[in-house]
Parts: structure tokens; sequence; C-alpha cells
């Protein structure tokens, strides 16, 4: 089969285009894995000056465009959730605060990164850190890393 000249012209021409969208960033945009979701995991830090490990950490999430609400609860309290994400592919950055409304009222602010975990293309984890204080005193988690399998 034989393809004329115009036909050969018009293919090299739309690839040509095709490739220059690509490198242009004007073609198709993968988009940001949603957040919304149940993760669990654990937290370390101090409470009131004593270090703690491996404290269980609950979070549901609901996202709506670049906001977060939803709800948490660890072993010392439970409240709701609120925050801001940048909607990057792959590794959104989360600032969030949360408050807690039991045993007492309390506020912590963090910072959080999603992420997939063991060479996973799944962004299916969260890692990150808050601080604030309660009426038991102040609490630094610096590390938690929480899942939704």
């Amino acid at each position: 089969m034989r393809i004329s000249r115009g036909l050969r012209l018009a293919i090299l021409s739309g690839f040509t285009a095709f490739l220059a969208s690509c490198s242009n960033g004007s073609g198709p945009r993968e988009q940001p894995q949603p957040l919304s979701g149940n993760y669990s995991g654990t937290a370390q830090g101090t409470e009131a000056g004593t270090p703690f490990t491996g404290a269980p950490i609950t979070l549901t999430i609901q996202q709506n465009g670049e906001n977060l609400t939803g709800v948490w609860q660890t072993a010392g309290g439970f409240g709701t959730l609120s925050g801001t994400t940048d909607l990057d592919v792959g590794n959104q950055h989360l600032d969030f605060t949360l408050t807690q409304t039991s045993p007492c009222p309390g506020s912590f602010t963090g910072t959080a990164i999603q992420s997939a975990h063991g060479g996973s293309t799944i962004y299916n984890d969260i890692f990150g850190s808050y601080s604030g204080a309660y009426c038991g005193g102040t609490v630094v988690v610096d590390q938690f890393h929480i899942s939704n399998p």
C-alpha cells in the first residue's frame, strides 16, 4: 500500500503538533489522586513532655477541590479536621488543623504529604507532623504515618 505525499505530511504534521503539546505542558495533565477516605496508622512524639510511640490514629477525610474536612481520633481524644491541599500530582501537600472536642477543647496544626509507599504507584499513604495544646498540656507529634488500604 502506497501513502500519498500529502497524507504523509498531514500525519507528520499531526504527530509534530502532539509532541509539541506534550513538551510545553498544554497537553493532558495527570490529576492528583483524591484524598477522600478512611486512614489509619500510628504517631510518635511527646504529650506534656512524655514521649510516646506507636500511638494509633485514624482520620476520615473528605476532599472538595483544594478543601479538606473530616474527623480524627486518637487514644487521647477526637474531633474535627479542616485544611487545604495544593493538588500537586502524586505528592499532595496538606496544611491542616485538628480541633479537639473531647475529652476537652484543644487545637493542633500540622502539615503532611500524600505519597506512594514501598515503590507503589498508588498514593494512599500520608506522612506528617502536628503540634498544639489541650487541657492535658502540649502535644508534639514528630511523625505520623496513616494509610488508606
